[in-house]
């Protein structure tokens, strides 16, 4: 009897130490994702989303790969080269010695800002489905559950890059035709502004050749070199601030992606703008 209840004790301590090394052993080598895990910013429910959930690569819905050809009907006007000739001029207010060359014009604009009280709906839509959105230039809707990498583009349509948007990140589109030099001017903005950025051209006006967008909100230019400081602060103010903004990771969708996205500062964005920090981050209206 007592050789009995020995063997038991025995057992039971075993077995008990046992389980703790297991349950030990699987903290200690418990998976790491660092980067790679996505923020749980799903705890509403796929509701808000169509049911779709976003960044699953899924061949019967979008993997950023396959019938890609629904979104790119503008692609062949967008991605061009444009013959000198056909090149926007640079506006200069009528001053400047050069007001009156092929490559500069007498009148400017101030730039636009155009912001919605209120978001279109932001329902991710499979690769089965088109999306045609009512303005020109959306700065919220419907989009595709895989979102780009970011960087710089030949072309990334508007289905793709709205979810960029809903990430906190900026949109910066040009006139195919938009001035050369201006055109660095905007992408050096981007690229030393913040890393979630996308670049590509767009079907823009030649009164207005530059555009920059934030989730529910663009920024409308005619010349980029001149308008720095209202670049920068409208970047400061209004990217990294969506209910999704957590979510910094690259996407999936990598289509005719020419260069992609450097780190600014960190791969948070944590600064806006870390190199024009002399331009105060003020309420932009």
């Amino acid at each position: 009897m007592m050789t009995s209840l020995i063997i038991g004790v025995c057992t039971t301590v075993w077995t008990l130490l046992f389980l703790t090394h297991i349950s030990l052993a699987h903290l200690v080598h418990q998976p790491d994702f660092g980067d790679f895990a996505l923020p749980d910013v799903t705890s509403h429910g796929d509701s808000m989303h169509g049911g779709v959930k976003m960044g699953v690569l899924d061949d019967n819905c979008d993997n950023g790969k396959d019938r890609l050809a629904i979104d790119l009907a503008q692609m062949r006007q967008m991605v061009r080269i444009c013959p000198l000739r056909e090149r926007i001029p640079v506006p200069t207010c009528g001053h400047g010695k050069r007001a009156h060359s092929p490559a500069t014009h007498s009148s400017c604009k101030a730039p636009e800002l155009i912001c919605s009280k209120k978001a279109e709906s932001p329902i991710h839509e499979c690769m089965d489905k088109a999306i045609v959105y009512d303005d020109a230039i959306p700065t919220s809707g419907a989009h595709r559950p895989i979102w780009p990498v970011y960087g710089e583009y030949s072309y990334a349509p508007p289905q793709r890059w709205l979810h960029s948007l809903e990430h906190g990140a900026a949109v910066f589109l040009y006139h195919p035709c938009a001035n050369i030099d201006q055109l660095k001017v905007f992408k050096t903005l981007a690229t030393t502004c913040l890393r979630r950025h996308i670049i590509t051209p767009y079907n823009l006006t030649q009164e207005l050749p530059f555009a920059v967008l934030t989730w529910t909100c663009r920024l409308m230019l005619d010349r980029v070199d001149t308008n720095i400081p209202t670049v920068v602060e409208f970047l400061k103010n209004k990217t990294m601030k969506t209910y999704e903004s957590s979510v910094y990771q690259d996407g999936d969708y990598s289509y005719l992606l020419k260069k992609k996205a450097a780190e600014v500062g960190d791969n948070r964005d944590s600064v806006v703008c870390p190199k024009y920090k002399y331009i105060p981050a003020k309420r932009f209206l």
